[in-house]
C-alpha cells in the first residue's frame, strides 16, 4: 500500500510534468506549478517538517509563488503529513477549507465493469482537446484555458452518450502507477455510467502499459540489484485492496493560497476572503 497511499495523498508530486509545468521538490514540501493562476494550478503538498518550522515553510512557499507571478496557491495536506495537526494550525492562521474539503483516494483491485451505451475515446485532435477543456471548465467552474499539447504520459479521454460528448477525464501514467483525475460529467448526463466507463478505459490502458513493461523487462539482462528494475505494483495485488485515506485542501491568498489533503480535506481562501477574516 506504500505507493498507492503516496499517489493518493500527493498526486502532483509524482505525475509526469507536462510542457510548461514545473515542480519544486524539497525535503519539507513539494510545489507543483501548472499553467494558470487559479489556486488549483499552484499546489503545495507532501509536507514533512517540524511544527516550529511552519512560518519558515510558509514564507518559502509564498516566495516561490510570488516569483512566478501567482496570485494564489493551494495546500494539500495528506494524512501522512507532519506535523500531524498541520490543518488546524493553518486554519488558525487564516486559511479556509475548500467547498469540498474531503478527498478519498482508492486503489482498484479488480477490473471495473464495462458500461454498455457509453463510448470512451482517447483525445486525439486539437478540437477534441478544446472540447475536453470546455467540459472541465463548465463542470469545475474554472476559467477556460487553452489545452496543452499532447503528452504520451498524460492521456485525456472523452465519453460519448448517443454520439454526444458528455464527460472528460485524465489518466497520468508514471512508473509508480496511474493517477486518475480530472473526471467531469455534464449535469444532464450524470447517473448514466459515463464516469464508470472512463474508469474502465483508464484501467485497460494501465493494464496494457503494465504488460508492455513486463515484456520489455523479460528482454533485459537481470540486474544485480532487484530494486533497480522493479515494476509498479501489480494492479491485481491483494495488498492494494483497501481504500487509501484522503486529503484536505486549504488556500492562501496574499499572493498565494493553501490546500490540505488527507486522503484529504481542502481549504481555499482568496485575498478578499482573508481581508474579511482579518477585519
Amino acid at each position: 500500500m506504500g505507493w498507492a497511499r503516496e499517489l493518493a495523498e500527493n498526486p502532483n508530486t509524482h505525475v509526469p510534468l507536462r510542457p510548461g509545468h514545473e515542480r519544486i521538490v524539497t525535503g519539507r514540501y513539494v510545489i507543483w506549478f501548472g499553467e494558470g493562476d487559479h489556486p488549483a494550478w499552484t499546489v503545495a503538498q507532501r509536507f514533512r517538517f517540524r511544527a516550529e518550522e511552519l512560518d519558515e515553510v510558509r514564507a518559502e512557499i509564498h516566495e516561490h509563488a510570488r516569483a512566478r507571478g501567482r496570485g494564489a496557491c493551494s495546500w494539500e495536506i495528506g494524512s501522512s503529513a507532519t506535523p500531524a495537526d498541520l490543518v488546524d494550525r493553518l486554519l488558525e492562521l487564516g486559511l479556509v477549507e475548500d467547498d469540498e474539503p474531503l478527498r478519498i483516494g482508492m486503489a482498484l483491485t479488480a477490473p471495473p465493469p464495462t458500461v454498455p451505451g457509453v463510448d470512451v475515446r482517447r483525445v486525439e485532435t486539437g478540437d477534441e482537446r478544446r472540447l475536453a477543456a470546455e467540459i472541465a471548465a463548465a463542470v469545475f467552474g474554472t476559467p477556460f484555458a487553452e489545452p496543452p499539447p499532447p503528452d504520451p504520459d498524460t492521456i485525456v479521454y472523452l465519453a460519448y452518450l448517443e454520439g454526444c460528448p458528455v464527460a472528460r477525464a485524465t489518466g497520468s501514467f508514471s512508473e509508480h502507477g496511474v493517477t486518475l483525475f480530472g473526471g467531469a460529467v455534464l449535469p444532464e448526463a450524470r447517473g448514466r455510467g459515463a464516469y464508470r466507463a472512463r474508469v474502465r478505459a483508464r484501467w485497460e490502458d494501465a493494464v496494457a502499459r503494465r504488460d508492455a513493461a513486463r515484456r520489455h523487462r523479460r528482454r533485459q539482462p537481470v540486474s544485480p540489484d532487484p530494486r533497480a528494475s522493479r515494476l509498479p505494483r501489480d494492479l491485481h495485488d491483494p495488498g492494494a485492496r483497501r481504500p487509501v485515506r484522503a486529503a484536505r485542501r486549504l488556500a492562501w491568498a496574499g499572493r498565494c493560497a493553501s490546500r490540505r489533503r488527507r486522503t484529504t480535506r481542502f481549504a481555499r481562501w482568496s485575498s478578499s476572503r482573508r481581508r474579511r477574516a482579518v477585519r
